[in-house]
């Protein structure tokens, strides 16, 4: 298993290593973001469909975080969180070279079918993902899944994470993240709204995820290009604009992957 996990690593990579290099180049175009929240978003509805929470999912290697003006709740969460942050591993959304996702590192991942395992308790996760139920050492669910992945389509979209040191607690508790780039849809925006509602109550859930119409729209443009012939010449085609024809979004969906890193 770790040497499947590797070869794959190797073939793509991690959302980490392109963040890092787009943190230099530029921010990625949204027609890519849409189609990987849209693989995440596949991903995460079918392990919360057989009753598991990944409760780690994350863009970046995590950095340690100990909020200063906390509650007595978030301190004790961020306290049980630097051991194993200090032996943090990669991102662990990993991606082949043709842009395909996949979800990784599933060891902390609980059944909720099992009693001894349903609510999820305690602080566990990287600590700019984590929803504020699990700052508050209160019981995690699928939801909190849906929080950390609005959490990494924000970071693809603006380059950094809603929320930060220092008094990151504080921060994920109380306030708002900025508005994300200009350049950004309104759709987008609401969506990453939605999954990013502290109230886990009022965030959507990952089955309302894929039903949303934004998600739907590039689900169906996803499946059209995964069906397409391979978009070989995309290296060396100018593409515009998104093309009518289906091998001609698949090399326009191609180029967009180029431009953010993947074939390199």
């Amino acid at each position: 298993m770790r040497r499947r996990a590797r070869a794959f690593h190797d073939a793509g990579g991690s959302l980490d290593r392109l963040i890092a290099r787009n943190d230099r180049e530029g921010a990625f175009d949204e027609l890519a973001v849409a189609l990987w929240l849209v693989q995440l978003a596949l991903g995460i509805a079918h392990m919360h469909a057989h009753g598991v929470i990944h409760r780690d999912l994350k863009a970046r290697r995590p950095r340690r975080a100990a909020p200063r003006h906390a509650s007595t709740r978030a301190r004790k969460a961020a306290a049980a969180l630097t051991a194993p942050v200090a032996r943090a591993q990669p991102a662990n959304i990993f991606m082949s070279r043709s842009g395909v996702l996949k979800i990784g590192d599933l060891g902390g991942c609980r059944l909720v079918a099992r009693p001894e395992e349903s609510p999820c308790g305690g602080a566990y996760g990287s600590p700019l993902y984590l929803c504020p139920e699990v700052w508050c050492l209160r019981a995690c669910t699928e939801k909190s899944d849906v929080w950390s992945l609005g959490c990494v389509v924000y970071e693809l979209m603006a380059l950094r994470p809603p929320f930060s040191a220092p008094e990151l607690a504080h921060k994920v508790l109380n306030a708002s993240p900025q508005p994300l780039p200009a350049g950004c849809s309104v759709e987008l925006r609401d969506l990453v709204g939605r999954m990013l509602e502290k109230d886990p109550e009022r965030r959507i859930s990952s089955g309302e995820l894929l039903g949303w119409p934004y998600v739907q729209r590039h689900l169906a443009r996803w499946m059209r290009v995964a069906r397409a012939p391979p978009a070989g010449p995309a290296r060396h085609h100018a593409v515009s604009g998104p093309a009518s024809d289906d091998v001609g979004e698949s090399r326009c969906v191609a180029r967009t992957f180029l431009q953010a890193g993947v074939y390199t």
